[in-house]
């Protein structure tokens, strides 16, 4: 069943991340959300969901915004026609509106949207700042600088991602998402970064019109077999940072390059899930698994669960 997963913010908050890359076309990566479901399905005793991501049997997308009812999709990577009027607009715009997402259609020729397409719903602005950081590594001497994103929500947003999930395994995949609203997503929690007031959750449908073109939603590694099927695609580079267990010490991540979301394929891929291998006592794995849904189609959202 596809499940969109709302998450309602506090009267004000915001979501902080390490800042890598800004190609994402996101609120935040579904591997950092992957990583997040992961942590609260451990809290909550539900093995069973994680084995389930790591499988590939529950496929989640990243996390996009909503306003006021209004769901939003990462603008295809795709060549857009516009007068010297739309270009500077189009070039601010980083998420369309389901309505104009499935409006691509009507004025698409091979991989060219014409200058008759404008997204006339797609004015939302999400306000961010970034912060300078340092860590010090007492064991090696030695330091590394970073930036980090803090996207914040407020005047009615809100953030939602897209799950397919089996029906045996809703109930149990409703009690990790609450649990993740309540315990927040991204670093400074304890001083209210990332936390929500609630999770709703509603079914949705994907309306095809073609499918001859495919869009990802997710964060995606493909496979060997896979990487012919790119048509246009921005690379975002993943990872860095520390990985942390009880009872062992801080461990460092690779970096892995991945496709952004709203990259194009010729058809619809997997993607794969990479594990790391960092000598500790939980398996950690980088979720590479492609959320996809064909060019143009229409997001529905149905009755809540």
């Amino acid at each position: 069943m596809l499940i969109i997963n709302e998450l309602i913010p506090l009267r004000f908050s915001s979501i902080r991340h390490q800042k890598l890359d800004d190609n994402m076309n996101s609120i935040l990566g579904s591997d950092t959300l992957f990583s997040a479901l992961c942590n609260v399905s451990l809290i909550a005793g539900k093995r069973n969901i994680i084995e389930a991501l790591c499988k590939g049997e529950i496929i989640i997308s990243s996390l996009f915004p909503a306003f006021k009812g209004k769901l939003f999709l990462p603008k295809p990577i795709l060549f857009y026609e516009t007068n010297l009027a739309q270009r500077k607009i189009f070039k601010k715009i980083r998420f369309f509106e389901v309505e104009d997402f499935a409006e691509i259609n009507n004025h698409l020729e091979d991989l060219k949207v014409k200058n008759t397409f404008y997204p006339k719903n797609s004015q939302i602005t999400i306000f961010k700042y970034d912060t300078p950081q340092v860590v010090i590594d007492i064991l090696q001497n030695g330091s590394m600088p970073f930036w980090e994103d803090y996207i914040v929500l407020e005047n009615d947003k809100s953030v939602y991602f897209l799950a397919e999930v089996k029906e045996n395994l809703i109930k149990d995949w409703q009690v990790v998402v609450r649990i993740l609203a309540h315990e927040g997503i991204g670093g400074n929690r304890t001083i209210g970064h990332g936390i929500f007031k609630e999770a709703k959750f509603y079914s949705a449908e994907i309306k095809e019109n073609r499918k001859d073109f495919f869009v990802n939603l997710s964060l995606t590694v493909p496979k060997n077999g896979e990487r012919g099927l790119l048509i246009t695609y921005s690379l975002v580079k993943r990872g860095g940072g520390f990985v942390y267990q009880l009872g062992g010490r801080e461990i460092p991540k690779p970096f892995i390059f991945t496709v952004a979301e709203g990259s194009v394929f010729k058809k619809k891929i997997q993607g794969k899930i990479i594990p790391l291998n960092l000598s500790l006592k939980e398996p950690v794995y980088y979720n590479g698994f492609c959320f996809n849904i064909p060019l143009g189609s229409k997001l529905c959202r149905k009755e809540g669960l």
